[in-house]
């Protein structure tokens, strides 16, 4: 069981990877659940807000990133050794970039406990399945 306890921690690089890809789906969420809240990843507020006239036909001002859903339907993950990083396919993405800045991708502080804790879960359940081999 050492053994295997000591293998498993010499992939853990790869195990990350695994735990955050199996948790893509919710990780994702918690950005777009950002967005809709004009929540930037450094939990600031997604700036400039919206023209009055765009403000008066979505009925707030606060930009939330959300038209017909699009944009956050494409959005997907990918992980390196050391983060990982949340971007959409959508063709808006350039534009909201720039004028929203790249800090529209990612878990915001606020949410780093929820994501830390549904990798945290993901890993140990990994972990567990390692040991049954």
């Amino acid at each position: 069981m050492r053994q295997q306890s000591n293998q498993f921690v010499a992939n853990m690089d790869e195990w990350i990877e695994l735990a955050v890809m199996s948790n893509a789906d919710d990780l994702v969420g918690l950005n777009i659940r950002q967005m809709l809240n004009s929540k930037l990843a450094n939990d600031g507020a997604i700036m400039p807000k919206y023209s009055p006239a765009y403000a008066k036909r979505k009925g707030f001002s606060d930009p939330n990133l959300y038209l017909k859903g699009d944009f956050q339907a494409d959005m997907d993950i990918s992980v390196t050794k050391d983060k990982y990083n949340i971007t959409s396919l959508d063709f808006k993405t350039p534009f909201l970039t720039k004028r929203y800045t790249e800090k529209i991708f990612g878990i915001a502080p606020s949410n780093q406990k929820e994501a830390q804790r549904l990798n945290d879960h993901k890993l140990v359940s990994l972990y567990a399945k390692w040991l049954e081999q």
